[in-house]
């Protein structure tokens, strides 16, 4: 691949992917900038799994509190049984 047409493939990849880039064509270097996420993004990507997570939380509490409502249920069986001998 010729120089010039290498140099336009790149100045149209940089271009197509939207990236801050610098292109200097007399060291032959593209130099690729550091764009921080805006702040709407950040807030997309750390809520992201937020509703799964609760989902899993509420059903973790739910399992907890039906086997200590089976557990009470024995004991009180248990302390029946033993009243009644």
């Amino acid at each position: 691949m010729e120089r010039i047409a290498a140099e336009k493939w790149i100045v149209k990849m940089v271009s197509d992917a939207q990236l801050n880039a610098k292109i200097d064509s007399k060291s032959s270097h593209v130099i690729l900038g550091a764009q921080p996420p805006d702040v709407y993004q950040q807030v997309i990507e750390k809520t992201k799994g937020l509703s799964f997570r609760s989902y899993v939380l509420a059903q973790n509490l739910q399992q907890r509190e039906q086997q200590a409502a089976r557990a009470a249920k024995v004991e009180l069986q248990e302390a029946a049984a033993a009243a009644a001998q």
